[in-house]
């Protein structure tokens, strides 16, 4: 395998004689299965009469390590990301009875709320208002 300047990398056509001209792109991105087998296939076919120096593999054990546990951070705020947003939903019942200015300069009291599509929506009076165009929120006077 072939890995150019830019990060990309290049799976290499088996054979004697094997030049450049016959390497393939494979992907364009490297993940950590990509790496793995990168990092063993180099030591499977390293020179034995001039091994990888214990240095050499230990820093690309280390960034094998801090890939998987970046992989594994983007993992989780992905899932937080997600869980925040389903939180913004259920918490719309929350807005109804208030009056709400948004960023159009439309106020009004929330009555209700309507979903279409997964999306929830605020009803003032017959105005459909995403939640996220709210700059304002007071309770209702009484």
């Amino acid at each position: 395998m072939i890995i150019d300047s830019t990060g990309t990398y290049y799976n290499q056509l088996s054979g004697a004689g094997s030049d450049s001209s016959a390497s393939v792109k494979a992907k364009k991105d490297m993940g950590k299965d990509e790496f793995l087998n990168l990092l063993v296939t180099q030591l499977k076919y390293q020179d034995p009469l001039n091994p990888m120096e214990g240095q050499e593999f230990s820093a690309q054990l280390a960034q094998f390590s801090s890939l998987e546990q970046l992989t594994n951070m983007n993992t989780t705020l992905t899932g937080i990301k997600d869980s925040v947003g389903e939180k913004k939903q259920d918490n719309l019942l929350d807005y109804i009875g208030k009056n709400i200015k948004t960023s159009d300069d439309e106020t009004g009291e929330v009555t209700g709320v309507t979903y279409q599509n997964g999306i929830g929506y605020l009803m003032v009076g017959e105005n459909k208002i995403l939640p996220d165009n709210v700059v304002e929120i007071t309770l209702q006077n009484k």
